[in-house]
């Protein structure tokens, strides 16, 4: 079983729809958790025995992390994601390719038991800001000749298998920072994350304007951010 999962906001409406929509045909189920908005938008309807949603109403402003919301190993005695094979992290700002899953799953099998991914970036010391340490980076909407090892990957274009990783909701204590928080669990847990090779263009940005997941409830995000990678320094060299 497949699954993919996104995390959104109200703002986004239009773009989660095109983004769910470029990958639901390639997946057996989808999850969606839904920040500030009290229900399912009618848009997703014809496609509600793919999808489960979660709502902060209920459970709380979970911002980028709420894609993971299905997985947290805390939070459920089985994690939902342990009944699929193979699980995928989304964002509403991504068109995903036809041939998206099926070149996920070939990479991660290139590279057992490590999380793959689209956008990446490794760290350079010494650390003296978050994005200042960002080194080599490579974006999801460029290409990439060869399979890199990083030390960072955007959490709205990797593929992981659930039995791999263990996901604690616990630890993501500061919201909309969950492309830290992966490279952070996967680090503790001696799990390898990779950039794959691809042509440029093939996962495409949605356009957007304004108000963004990343932007809202993130006050104090940057120096959170600082801290962290610099309270887990040195990194490996790659």
């Amino acid at each position: 079983m497949k699954i993919a999962s996104f995390a959104s906001i109200a703002p986004r409406r239009a773009q989660l729809i095109r983004a769910v929509e470029s990958i639901i045909a390639q997946v057996d189920h989808v999850f969606i958790y839904l920040n500030g908005h009290p229900e399912p938008w009618p848009g997703l309807w014809s496609y509600a025995d793919k999808i489960t949603w979660a709502f902060s109403r209920t459970s709380g402003w979970r911002g980028s992390e709420g894609k993971f919301w299905w997985s947290d190993a805390a939070k459920f005695a089985r994690p939902i994601h342990l009944g699929g094979d193979v699980a995928f992290g989304c964002d509403d700002d991504i068109e995903y390719p036809c041939d998206y899953v099926e070149g996920m799953i070939e990479s991660l099998e290139r590279h057992p038991g490590s999380i793959v991914g689209v956008h990446g970036a490794r760290i350079k010391e010494p650390i003296t800001g978050y994005h200042e340490c960002l080194d080599l980076r490579w974006r999801f909407t460029a290409g990439l000749l060869h399979d890199t090892r990083v030390h960072i990957l955007g959490t709205g274009t990797i593929a992981y298998r659930p039995k791999d990783i263990r996901l604690d909701f616990a630890k993501f204590y500061v919201p909309n920072m969950s492309d830290l928080w992966l490279a952070i669990l996967a680090r503790e847990q001696s799990i390898d994350l990779w950039a794959v090779h691809r042509p440029a263009r093939w996962c495409r940005a949605i356009p957007t304007t304004g108000y963004s997941i990343s932007s809202a409830k993130s006050s104090g995000r940057d120096l959170a951010e600082t801290e962290l990678v610099q309270m887990h320094a040195p990194w490996p060299k790659l």
